[in-house]
């Protein structure tokens, strides 16, 4: 019995260090982790840009350049039989692809600016 009293005296006295000694741990990794979290990109490392398929020209004068383009292309290909409806759409179509591409960049900047990860993946891949 007095073994058993013994015993029982030393767990009880590390029990009650071993919550000190838990909350000391917790803390310091509060302070490692959360203090200064880390970063995965540095100040030198290159940004991420997504060019302008349009050379950040007017809304509008940009398609019509882009359209020129492929007016160009299809003539030096010899492709000439495409009709001239397809062609008056051509810039409207490409307006919403504009459009689109512009949607696209903006959320995808908003994630980035959510997430470093994301950001530093978006560079590096």
């Amino acid at each position: 019995n007095l073994h058993n009293s013994k015993k029982d005296d030393s767990t009880q006295s590390s029990s009650s260090s071993a919550p000190a000694t838990t909350e000391s741990l917790i803390k310091q990794l509060d302070n490692l982790l959360l203090s200064s979290p880390p970063t995965f990109i540095k100040p030198t490392d290159p940004t991420v840009t997504r060019g302008d398929p349009y050379n950040n020209m007017p809304p509008l004068l940009g398609e019509i350049a882009v359209q020129q383009q492929k007016q160009k292309e299809r003539k030096e290909q010899s492709i000439t039989n495409v009709a001239l409806a397809p062609q008056l759409f051509e810039v409207g179509e490409l307006m919403g692809e504009r459009r689109q591409w512009s949607r696209l960049v903006q959320a995808e900047r908003a994630r980035e600016e959510a997430s470093e990860i994301r950001r530093a993946m978006n560079i590096y891949t």
